[in-house]
């Protein structure tokens, strides 16, 4: 759904704020939510998703934003992928350094990314 979001499909996050009102009480706190919680999943999978292992993926990542740069028309759909790269850069944060504030990933992301932790900070400076 997230994903639908980016390409400008609104009515997923309609339909997200009827499926569960309590969740959010407007489309931005969907948003929020929607964002942490893809953020989450990316690095509790260690950056592996549908679109490839972590290098395909943070290059995904790379080409929306290039593409928001560009077309700057949709104010929705940069919302949506500035939320993902903050959250993304949030739990790639805490996985690699910890934080009191969100719960710790399993030991193999940790791992993942203490091990990989120069690379990150590299790809989030030049994101």
């Amino acid at each position: 759904m997230f994903v639908d979001a980016v390409r400008g499909d609104t009515t997923a996050i309609h339909w997200l704020s009827r499926m569960c009102p309590n969740l959010a009480s407007n489309a931005d706190d969907v948003l929020w939510w929607s964002a942490a919680r893809v953020g989450q999943l990316c690095v509790s999978l260690r950056l592996r998703t549908v679109l490839g292992d972590a290098s395909a993926t943070l290059s995904a990542i790379e080409r929306l934003l290039n593409e928001i740069a560009k077309d700057r028309s949709s104010s929705f759909k940069t919302r949506c992928v500035l939320q993902l790269v903050h959250h993304l850069e949030v739990h790639m944060f805490n996985a690699s350094h910890g934080c009191a504030s969100l719960k710790v990933p399993d030991t193999k992301a940790v791992q993942f990314f203490r091990n990989n932790r120069k690379v990150c900070k590299f790809i989030m400076v030049v994101m």
